[in-house]
């Protein structure tokens, strides 16, 4: 229950991962960044799946300052922060699958929060949601890194995580109808080593803290 954390979510996660980066905002824009790497086009609805209280609105906003951004979270409590901080976000309390509406729509390391029985479903949905030739990102955490998972096993919040292996991601996505897949690893190194630039040439290799995958609706 993301409502018991909304308010000491910020501190948790950065207690969670200073090791890694200082800069707490160092995740959204490294994510953000992909997506603007790897999207190929100039999406007019964006939506944010498992937003949260918002922390990666600001850099889709930086990013794609002329798109309509979206926002759904299962947390209303999250929810009323990220409403009260980005004004421009709109809100939305239920997701339904509004058909045809999205250009684009990512889940930042929120698959692995939904309960497995309602992974294809809520895929199903997402997919739905989206315009023909719409954007799907996912972003997720790694199981093959063995930090990765010790830091999911110490975060109170991911008591309930099951990780997903790229290939499940795939598997449910392509049930879906999506196709044209690019799958990416990423958070090799911290930036505090001053080599995370030299990440674009490991992104094939499935040692990353997280991984991308991205698919488009056929």
């Amino acid at each position: 229950d993301f409502d018991e954390y909304a308010e000491e979510y910020d501190r948790i996660l950065n207690k969670n991962l200073s090791f890694f980066s200082k800069d707490d905002s160092y995740f959204c824009k490294y994510k953000i960044n992909l997506i603007k790497k790897y999207s190929s086009q100039k999406p007019n609805r964006i939506l944010e799946f498992g937003a949260g209280i918002g922390r990666n609105i600001p850099f889709i906003k930086d990013v794609f300052p002329q798109s309509e951004i979206y926002a759904y979270d299962v947390s209303n409590k999250s929810l009323d922060y990220l409403e009260s901080k980005y004004s421009y976000a709109k809100v939305m309390r239920e997701f339904k699958g509004q058909n045809d509406f999205f250009d684009l729509v990512f889940c930042s390391v929120v698959y692995h929060h939904i309960p497995v029985c309602e992974r294809l479903v809520t895929t199903e949905n997402i997919y739905k949601s989206m315009k023909k030739g719409g954007e799907f990102f996912v972003f997720e955490h790694n199981p093959l890194n063995p930090v990765t998972r010790k830091l999911v096993e110490r975060c109170p919040y991911d008591e309930d995580a099951v990780l997903l292996w790229p290939s499940e991601m795939k598997k449910m996505a392509v049930l879906c109808g999506f196709s044209s897949f690019k799958l990416r690893y990423y958070l090799y190194f911290p930036p505090s080593l001053r080599i995370s630039m030299l990440e674009r040439f490991f992104y094939m290799l499935p040692f990353g803290g997280q991984y991308m995958l991205m698919a488009k609706k056929s």
